[in-house]
């Protein structure tokens, strides 16, 4: 659970007693959230007003500024003000908002990665936590470079598929120390594993599956593959990509065809069907679509 706000009396009170608890309770807990690192970078701001010669302060609120606002956002948006109550979000036309009136996806990577910073803050210090890469592809991106292990149960919860895409890639590039392991049903979030990184589970479908890691072959296929065809292979298993309704759609069309070629009459009703099905057809096998490479 990725929520910015909302934790019960009874996680609070879990929370308050176990420093350690605090890094896996949203594993385990529905009614736990990441709210204390959002209330903290408040905290960061208060405090560097408070005591303006405590570099600290301002050196964590501006590392965790510039690096949310390197890329992690889509559409420009980038955090524009801190405040000792709110943390605004500005869109790249000028409009600003207060995080929490933002989407469940906003607030989840925001939540996500502000929480990721705070536990490496709090595990190795604030001195020398961010590094500013150079290595000629990247300058002056902020990154953290310091090991963990990380687990995300469904990272894909409330995104939109082009943040499924980046966001994996963006997590690895930015905190380049750390293991991420993760658990996906988003075949564009398997795309951005390592080689050796994908393993398949077993499901309540098929209980009996074996747990194991995709072949080199298997993990190519995901790689470079369509995302539809990642649906189809190994990692997912699925049967079809196309709903129930356009696959008895297709089922009509082959049974009429079919009758049509082995010059069976039609009834009128039949020729009218076959000629709706033959429109849509047109659609459900055009696989090759404008500007994509075949």
């Amino acid at each position: 659970m990725r929520r910015l706000s909302g934790s019960s009396q009874e996680s609070s009170q879990i929370l308050s007693q176990s420093i350690r608890d605090k890094h896996f309770i949203t594993l385990f807990r529905e009614d736990a959230s990441l709210s204390e690192s959002h209330t903290r970078l408040m905290t960061l701001r208060a405090l560097s007003l408070e005591y303006p010669n405590e570099m600290k302060h301002k050196e964590l609120m501006n590392g965790i500024r510039d690096m949310l606002n390197d890329g992690l956002f889509p559409h420009g948006m980038t955090i524009s003000k801190i405040t000792v109550d709110q943390v605004f979000i500005q869109d790249k036309n000028g409009l600003e908002l207060p995080m929490h009136e933002l989407s469940d996806g906003y607030r989840g990577v925001y939540a996500l990665v502000l929480d990721l910073i705070q536990a490496m803050a709090d595990s190795y210090g604030v001195e020398g936590l961010f590094v500013r890469r150079d290595d000629g592809h990247d300058d002056g991106h902020v990154v953290i470079k310091r090991s963990g292990v990380v687990l995300i149960d469904e990272v894909e919860a409330h995104l939109h598929p082009t943040w499924q895409q980046q966001l994996p890639e963006w997590l690895k590039n930015h905190f380049p120390g750390l293991q991420f392991l993760v658990t996906t049903h988003s075949p564009l979030v398997a795309q951005a594993a390592d080689p050796n990184g994908v393993f398949v589970l077993p499901s309540p479908d098929d209980p009996q599956r074996e747990i194991r890691r995709l072949t080199g072959s298997e993990y190519d296929q995901i790689r470079l593959g369509r995302a539809e065809k990642t649906l189809l292979g190994a990692a997912f298993g699925l049967k079809t990509v196309r709903s129930r309704w356009a696959n008895q759609e297709i089922k009509q069309w082959k049974r009429l065809d079919a009758k049509k070629h082995a010059k069976v009459p039609l009834t009128e009703s039949e020729i009218q069907e076959h000629a709706r099905l033959r429109a849509e057809m047109a659609i459900a096998f055009d696989l090759v679509r404008e500007n994509e490479v075949p």
